[in-house]
């Protein structure tokens, strides 16, 4: 046993996934000795692979940074199907159209063979057979050639065939197709065009609030894919005449009109030529319909890059392609709204943006003048692999616009029924006990904001700090803060340092504010607002901003204590959901006309927390409890923002 090595160092060793080495020991790519119930390989031909085998040097790490990718989550239930797919990009680095064609083609007949929806034998002459159309596949045979299309390019003969040897397994209503599709499909070329998949449990909250409602219902998804909200929709008894897609991608279309024809219970023989009619290859925002759906579902572009004569063109059709600034799911969203029935219902999923962000505005009033609220999901992981917080927004069109609003996150559940007021309507990833409270603070009375009392500067962009910033202090050289050096109240010892020479930066503020005798500096982003006192004129780089109070008989540790309180803190979260902190959010922050000892006995505060590190927490505490007071904070509402 010297000589041999156990399963799990050859998958060590070759840096392999316990799959893929299953699928070679299954397919015959790897010699191996079977005894005692467990495999053992020689030592010294796993040296030999690991130096000369093009399985490896093609692996998934090269794959990897090509582009290509597992979409997890996508499909959920199949461990066979996920395998296979792991194995197949473990195992080679790249797939032109023509291999993606052909392998989803020849897969597509076992599907059918695995789901009864015809009788072939599958063996290893399927490959051949389906790429000389020696199979009779009758009503299906159409569908099998749109996605197989014409060979135009070379492709590896030996790729396909490992791939197709590859176990699938048929699971009603699972888009494995899209799946592969998209795992082959570069990364970079899909997020290019605003394309990212969906995972299944997002499918299925798009559509759970109405999901019992679907049997009469006409379904639309604009950007529907390889299909999976259509397959949604048919899973909870949506009639297949009724479902309705587009698309701007010729196989992602040909693989949804598969996936229906696989999946509906009664094929009629005019399958074909009703999914052609009903799923769509075209471009959604310049197509016309001649028909209003009830209910409109998906998860349409994000990102994409428009062209100028794209924008231009756009800006005449639609009312958020009029501002400079826009994003490819506004308009999407936009149309879909526009096309629906009175009383049709809307469930897209977008980006939390969506709800707080100046750029989608124009959406976000188009959608409070005609629509209420169904649902909202905020979730904050959605998408694998994308750094992107997420919302399912799902809206009813009435004339009478109502609140009766089913809320939904990560962690908890709740119906929203006390009504927004005007210009709070996207307050909806709040309880109603919290919205209270932020309609509260908004309303106090005797109060006065920074936006009217103080001047804002942005820290110093050099635009390029490794030739600008030294962390080594240097002759001529001062102290600068970034972002990740601010506290509450303070800040720590700085580790950076400049030559402060204003006309070699990118963009600078008047020197003045930097060297102002007192000022504030807060970080741009974090998870939590941090405000620091600052009187040594120290310099900020564009991480870290700056706020310089110029308000009569306002102490600015008064406003220091203020903006690092729990009750600011509450505030901004529940408000504007950002990890970025906004000069808009701050100057929107009221803050309560204290008199002068109130202001006083809060500063001697933050003078004791400034001079004191060891007793500090307990002194913001204190400092929480006398804003709290000020404020006329209930106990019940103290314990909400506490919460």
């Amino acid at each position: 046993m010297k000589n041999l090595l156990t399963f799990n160092s050859v998958c060590k060793a070759l840096s392999i996934s316990d799959a893929t080495l299953n699928n070679w020991i299954r397919l015959n790519k790897i010699s191996y000795i079977y005894q005692d119930g467990k495999y053992f390989f020689e030592k010294s031909n796993i040296e030999n692979i690991a130096e000369n085998s093009d399985f490896l040097k093609s692996r998934r790490n090269k794959t990897f940074k090509k582009g290509n990718i597992v979409c997890k989550g996508y499909i959920e239930n199949s461990e066979t199907n996920i395998s296979s797919v792991k194995t197949m990009l473990e195992t080679f680095s790249d797939f032109n159209e023509t291999e993606i064609r052909l392998i989803l083609s020849t897969i597509s007949v076992k599907l059918l063979v695995k789901a009864k929806k015809i009788n072939i034998t599958i063996d290893e002459n399927l490959f051949e057979n389906c790429l000389s159309s020696k199979i009779e596949l009758g009503i299906y045979q159409d569908f099998i050639n749109d996605i197989a299309g014409e060979t135009q390019e070379i492709f590896s003969e030996e790729k396909v065939k490992f791939c197709l040897a590859l176990p699938v397994e048929f699971n009603k209503f699972e888009d494995f197709l899209g799946f592969l599709y998209m795992s082959l499909k570069n990364v970079a070329k899909r997020k290019s065009n605003g394309m990212y998949y969906t995972p299944s449990k997002m499918t299925e909250k798009s559509i759970e609030i109405f999901k019992g409602e679907l049997s009469s219902k006409t379904i639309l998804d604009p950007c529907c894919g390889s299909g999976n909200f259509l397959l949604e929709v048919l899973k909870n008894n949506c009639k297949t005449k009724n479902i309705y897609g587009c698309d701007n991608d010729f196989l992602s279309v040909a693989i949804a009109r598969f996936n229906i024809a696989l999946n509906c219970d009664e094929t009629p023989n005019n399958i074909y030529d009703l999914t052609c009619k009903n799923i769509v290859f075209c471009d959604f925002l310049s197509r016309k319909f001649d028909f209003s759906p009830d209910i409109i579902v998906g998860n349409p572009p994000w990102g994409y890059n428009f062209s100028k004569e794209e924008k231009k063109k756009l800006s005449k059709n639609f009312v958020c392609a009029k501002n400079k600034s826009f994003d490819s799911f506004d308009i999407f969203t936009e149309k879909s709204l526009s096309l629906l029935n009175e009383n049709g219902v809307f469930s897209f999923i977008l980006p939390q943006s969506v709800t707080n962000v100046k750029m989608h505005e124009p959406l976000r009033q188009i959608i409070t003048q005609n629509f209420s609220f169904l649902y909202v999901g905020f979730f904050e992981k959605a998408f694998d692999g994308v750094i992107c917080p997420s919302v399912i927004l799902t809206l009813k069109k009435q004339k009478q616009k109502q609140l009766n609003c089913v809320f939904e996150n990560d962690f908890e559940k709740c119906t929203l029924a006390k009504n927004r007021k005007t210009g709070f309507e996207f307050l909806i990833n709040i309880s109603d006990e919290e919205y209270a409270l932020i309609e509260k603070i908004c309303c106090s009375s005797n109060v006065f904001y920074l936006k009217d009392k103080c001047k804002f500067a942005l820290g110093i962009v050099t635009g390029n700090n490794k030739k600008f910033i030294s962390n080594e202090e240097k002759n001529g050289f001062e102290p600068i803060l970034k972002g990740s050096d601010i506290e509450r109240f303070s800040y720590k010892t700085p580790t950076n340092f400049i030559e402060f020479k204003k006309d070699s930066f990118q963009q600078v503020a008047g020197e003045d504010l930097y060297r102002a005798n007192e000022k504030i500096i807060y970080s741009f982003i974090g998870n939590e607002p941090k405000f620091a006192y600052d009187n040594r004129q120290i310099l900020t780089l564009n991480s870290c901003n700056i706020i310089v109070p110029d308000c009569d008989k306002v102490n600015i540790k008064y406003i220091l204590a203020v903006l690092n309180s729990k009750l600011a803190k509450f505030y901004f979260k529940k408000r504007f959901n950002s990890l970025k902190l906004l000069r808009s959010h701050i100057e929107s922050l009221p803050i309560l006309n204290a008199d002068e000892n109130e202001q006083n006995e809060i500063a001697n505060i933050v003078d004791n927390i400034l001079n004191n590190g060891s007793n500090k927490e307990n002194l913001i505490k204190k400092l929480n409890e006398k804003i709290f007071k000020i404020y006329g904070l209930s106990n019940e509402e103290i314990n909400l923002i506490k919460n």
